[in-house]
């Protein structure tokens, strides 16, 4: 990426387990079937969309950071399947009140900070979703909506991290991780 464009960065909740593992399954499949081409964003729910800035986002980590060292886990639920028009399909994902709470909290926290925005996509009331195809889908949603709801999707899981990804060479690399504490 040209640096006079800036860097690009995304924030997120990755998925761990059997409903990360689930995801990966069913997106290779979905890319075998399909031919479809996926993100290379490992499976997780956003908390910010792509964002560009050339500066030091030292304050933002640090904010992550912070929150993430006083917060502990909550719980949330990924629950059958959705879709945004027929051009993106994804695994629900139902918040518990207190994981919707924290993230609101972390939206506050972030908003604060002068180069994030928040729309409202990716803002307080965005709707949460863990995407399984959204790229050049449309000649075959149907049957590609059809092919996913075919496989029992529930899984219990935790708001468990704050994962901060930068675009690198033609891929999302992982900039920094912040676990949320269980405990």
């Amino acid at each position: 990426m040209n640096s006079s464009l800036g860097n690009l960065y995304t924030v997120v909740c990755m998925l761990n387990g059997e409903a990360a593992a689930f995801n990966d399954s069913l997106r290779n499949d979905v890319k075998q079937t399909f031919h479809a081409k996926l993100s290379t964003l490992p499976p997780h729910f956003t908390i910010k969309e792509g964002f560009k800035y050339d500066g030091d986002i030292s304050d933002l980590v640090s904010a992550i950071e912070t929150f993430c060292q006083h917060e502990k886990a909550k719980p949330y639920q990924i629950d059958g399947y959705g879709h945004f028009r027929n051009d993106v399909i994804f695994m629900n994902v139902i918040m518990s009140n207190e994981a919707k709470e924290m993230h609101d909290k972390l939206i506050d926290i972030m908003d604060a900070i002068p180069y994030i925005s928040f729309s409202e996509k990716d803002g307080k009331n965005k709707d949460f979703h863990v995407t399984i195809a959204s790229k050049q889908i449309r000649k075959f949603y149907d049957r590609l909506y059809e092919f996913v709801n075919q496989r029992p999707c529930h899984f219990d899981c935790q708001f468990d991290n704050v994962t901060i990804f930068k675009w690198g060479d033609r891929k999302w690399d992982v900039y920094r991780k912040f676990p949320i504490s269980s405990e």
